[in-house]
């Protein structure tokens, strides 16, 4: 059965009137700074271009992230942006009461352009924004914690990360494989909480975004040595084949979820980001693997998974399980089954439990 409930949600959206009224979205953010900067002049005049390109694209971003919130009903979704923002621009010195500011602007603003009908939902969404950039923000408590079974072992691979030491970061990942550490163990409890830990140093600005990107890259060259180590060439009885929807950049953790349903007796084939969908539909037809897993962590990206998986269900392996994942399906817990997938993964220990159920159910 095709999805169709999201399809039917996006005509006549909001995303859709606002275009039909102002070309597109840079009209509206652009709007909304000049009513910001006419008011709060030494705002502008204290900002560079960089600075103004900054603001500018945060404010585009803000006001897509309540689109998207808006047309599927998660107003958590908003304000979980809005206390992230708030805190990436106090730890880069901007005032705290400028993303205050901002969105009552971009209320103003979009208030003039939406019909009366939105209104109140368009207040309510921003009134818990507001009451997000109040919060206050912990940055300073790291992700790693003392005490835990290797606190040592992720502080050593954080160092050996941010000071860029890659022969010396294999080599000591490769020596605790040797010496019996479990690699789902590592997966899950060095790498992942590490990649959460360059994150919030990103976030509070203690490295850069150059920084942030070289060692997620380091950790995936990581994971691919660990690869080879845990690969088996025997054939296994359930097999899956993972893509993250075109566009996305955040794809680690499904390739992180792969290995490790490897090490559970899958046959696993990450695909990863922006793989044309007919070579995907080409892959499913010949290859007829037991379950497809999608991964979308951008709500503006969840037409494109109901776009997948209706073309899945149209091609001659209908019958394959879809198992989705990401942070829209986390905030909205039935959003999996309005894009027409057969189960969600809130996290890897629960994907495994899903991804054999659906199997011995299509059994």
């Amino acid at each position: 059965m095709e999805s169709t409930v999201i399809e039917s949600k996006l005509e006549g959206s909001i995303a859709q009137y606002l275009e039909g009224h102002l070309q597109n979205l840079n009209q509206i953010s652009q709007e909304i700074l000049e009513l910001q900067y006419k008011d709060y002049p030494q705002l502008l005049q204290s900002f560079s271009k960089l600075d103004r390109d900054l603001a500018f694209r945060d404010v585009k971003r803000t006001l897509i992230y309540l689109i998207e919130s808006l047309e599927f009903n998660v107003p958590n979704s908003f304000s979980h942006y809005i206390g992230w923002l708030q805190s990436l621009l106090v730890y880069r010195g901007v005032p705290k009461d400028t993303l205050l500011q901002s969105l009552e602007y971009l209320e103003e603003v979009l208030k003039r352009i939406l019909p009366v009908s939105y209104h109140k939902k368009l207040e309510n969404y921003i009134r818990l924004g507001k009451e997000k950039t109040k919060e206050p923000y912990d940055g300073e408590e790291t992700v790693l914690k003392e005490g835990t079974k290797y606190y040592d072992l992720a502080r050593h691979y954080l160092d050996l990360v941010l000071k860029n030491q890659k022969n010396e970061l294999i080599e000591l990942v490769m020596t605790k494989l040797e010496e019996g550490v479990p690699a789902e163990d590592i997966f899950l409890q060095v790498i992942t909480p590490v990649q959460y830990e360059i994150g919030r140093l990103w976030q509070i600005n203690k490295i850069s975004v150059a920084q942030e990107h070289y060692a997620s890259s380091l950790s995936q060259l990581v994971i691919s040595k660990i690869y080879f180590h845990i690969f088996t060439p025997q054939k296994k009885e359930k097999s899956l084949i993972a893509t993250c929807i075109s566009g996305e950049l955040h794809e680690m953790g499904l390739r992180l979820m792969t290995d490790i349903f490897e090490l559970h007796g899958w046959d696993a084939y990450y695909l990863g980001a922006n793989t044309p969908t007919p070579d995907l539909i080409q892959i499913i037809e010949l290859q007829h693997h037991d379950l497809l897993c999608i991964s979308a962590t951008m709500f503006q990206n969840i037409p494109l998974v109901v776009s997948l998986i209706n073309n899945v269900r149209k091609s001659k392996n209908p019958n394959i399980k879809i198992m989705v994942g990401g942070f829209p399906f986390m905030v909205n817990k039935n959003l999996w089954k309005e894009v027409g997938a057969d189960g969600m993964g809130k996290d890897i220990e629960s994907a495994l439990q899903i991804a054999d159920e659906l199997i011995k159910k299509g059994s």
